[in-house]
């Protein structure tokens, strides 16, 4: 009842209104907590908290940027300690988690996740700490596939977890529509009374094998406002609350987007600290 686990497999106790339960309370609990704001970040913690989703162009210097996407795009993924793939429908998302390669050989990379903005604008966001940024960063270099019968479930809008969680990317190529921009519907990370409803439903009416990342249907989608899609230039930040309502359009076959990804999700919700640990999806 009080995990992170994105649903408690209980019908009866979900009948009773226990996901709606935890939706609010884990809500209340993060917003009792405290963490004082850099002025460097205050606007674009400010633009989170509202809309869900903030943009930062030209987070780094260019010469920063530079060295960072050499590092990053010369890795060979098949042989770098820590590289595995994930495929989604026809498109391949290739990853290499940082904790697994040797920073000796990434200054770059160490550099960025050790950036005082970067730091500060996450941990407002989560209002918590969240020591070593590495232990949560993946490279990620997602490639589009030819549209297939099997469609990529990420392109489907959906509400990650149940909670304020919080992913960035740092996107090292431009991301255009042909490369699988991520889409956000703006202030669907903020409770109504409607998106409760919604909670209650998918709770109460799941099956065993569906996803508990919760997929918002047809009826739900057509009252959204239209999504903001995320066409940007190379060196920008994205900072988006994956409680939000997002997906990823599929892309044109062979198209790629990488970008230093980072997930922080806390590993005790209902707790004021937010637990001494955070959980990385792998």
């Amino acid at each position: 009842m009080f995990s992170d686990k994105k649903i408690v497999a209980s019908k009866p106790l979900n009948l009773m209104g226990l996901q709606v339960f935890r939706s609010v309370g884990a809500r209340l609990v993060h917003h009792c907590r405290h963490m004082k704001v850099d002025a460097s970040v205050a606007d674009k913690v400010r633009q989170v908290e509202q809309n869900g989703i903030v943009l930062w162009h030209d987070f780094l210097a260019s010469d920063h940027f530079n060295s960072l996407r050499a590092e990053c795009m010369n890795l060979p993924v098949s042989s770098t300690p820590g590289s595995y793939v994930r495929n989604s429908g026809p498109n391949r998302d290739a990853r290499v988690r940082v904790s697994d390669l040797d920073l000796s050989r990434v200054p770059a990379l160490v550099r960025f996740l050790a950036d005082s903005h970067l730091r500060a604008l996450l941990e407002a966001a989560e209002r918590r700490r969240l020591g070593d940024l590495g232990q949560y960063a993946k490279i990620e270099h997602l490639t589009q596939g030819a549209k297939a019968e099997k469609r990529d479930p990420q392109t489907e809008l959906h509400s990650d977890i149940y909670f304020t969680s919080h992913k960035a990317w740092l996107y090292l190529t431009d991301v255009t529509m042909a490369s699988g921009p991520l889409t956000y519907v703006e202030r669907t990370h903020l409770l109504t009374p409607d998106r409760l409803y919604r909670v209650y439903e998918h709770s109460a009416t799941m099956k065993s094998d569906d996803d508990p990342s919760r997929r918002v249907n047809a009826r739900e989608s057509a009252s959204l406002p239209k999504p903001t899609v995320v066409v940007c230039r190379a060196n920008t930040l994205v900072v988006a609350n994956t409680c939000g309502y997002h997906a990823r359009l599929q892309g044109a076959a062979g198209e790629e987007r990488c970008s230093i990804h980072i997930e922080v999700r806390a590993k005790r919700p209902f707790r004021l600290d937010g637990g001494a640990r955070t959980f990385s999806k792998s």
